[in-house]
């Protein structure tokens, strides 16, 4: 049953996200092949910041629907009229749980690949590595302390969890929201914003706490980046296990279907 519902709720959300994503290959491909190799031959232009600024916005914007879509999905199949036909069907709420989470991460998944890898395309361009060899370039690399091994190591890492982290948190604020009497969708926004401030914040604390010993010379610029990444790894899985555990709570227990 779970590969039953695994295949329903891939094929719903590829319908929409699929149109998404190939619009933002074709945006790549100018970035890489035109605005590049202009700024190396012209020096940077109107148009080339242009595309730049279109590259990162659509990256944005791709991002945040790709989420947002897959939030939508999970509250129309599970908590409006078609949850009851959706919970009707054979299966257990952890494979209900499964099938959406493991839909959900593969989806995110193929918007950080995307992203991430035209990000690494950038920057091995020729444009790029010239720009990098540099005596400027060569010196805040130096003074990084971090190999391109090292930073890639940890941009897969972060990008493996944050697929699955990122339809868990979801899952899990718009399964709390339903605990409440009224206003269940307001409260699901609610407890996202302070989940995704608290983090936010407790990120910016810790970067400004590391920033300024590192500064000071007690920290090197690596162990300051593998804390900062360390503890966003740690953060992402304990949302991710808080989000699962709500999400099963809620379809086990207080899921009414009379």
């Amino acid at each position: 049953m779970l590969r039953k519902l695994f295949k329903y709720d891939m094929i719903a959300l590829s319908r929409v996200l699929t149109i998404v994503h190939l619009i933002f290959i074709p945006l790549i491909g100018f970035v890489l092949m035109f605005v590049l190799p202009n700024i190396e031959q012209n020096g940077v232009s109107l148009i080339n910041i242009f595309g730049i600024v279109l590259y990162f916005m659509y990256a944005v914007i791709a991002s945040f629907f790709t989420s947002a879509y897959i939030a939508i999905y999970f509250y129309k199949n599970i908590f409006s009229d078609q949850g009851y036909l959706t919970l009707t069907l054979p299966a257990t709420p952890l494979q209900h749980l499964l099938s959406k989470t493991i839909a959900g991460s593969l989806w995110t998944l193929i918007n950080l690949i995307i992203f991430d890898g035209s990000l690494l395309l950038i920057y091995f361009s020729d444009t790029v590595q010239k720009a990098v060899a540099s005596p400027w370039g060569d010196s805040v690399i130096n003074n990084s302390g971090i190999s391109t091994e090292q930073f890639l190591f940890y941009i897969i890492l972060l990008t493996i969890i944050s697929a699955i982290f990122s339809p868990l948190l979801l899952y899990g604020v718009i399964s709390a929201g339903q605990l409440f009497s009224s206003h269940r969708i307001l409260w699901s926004v609610i407890l996202y914003v302070l989940i995704s401030g608290m983090g936010s914040l407790f990120g910016a604390v810790l970067g400004a706490s590391f920033g300024l010993h590192s500064s000071m010379g007690g920290t090197p610029p690596l162990h300051y980046f593998k804390s900062l990444w360390n503890i966003s790894i740690i953060f992402s899985l304990i949302c991710s296990i808080a989000g699962a555990a709500v999400t099963y709570y809620v379809l086990k227990k207080k899921i009414n279907l009379q």
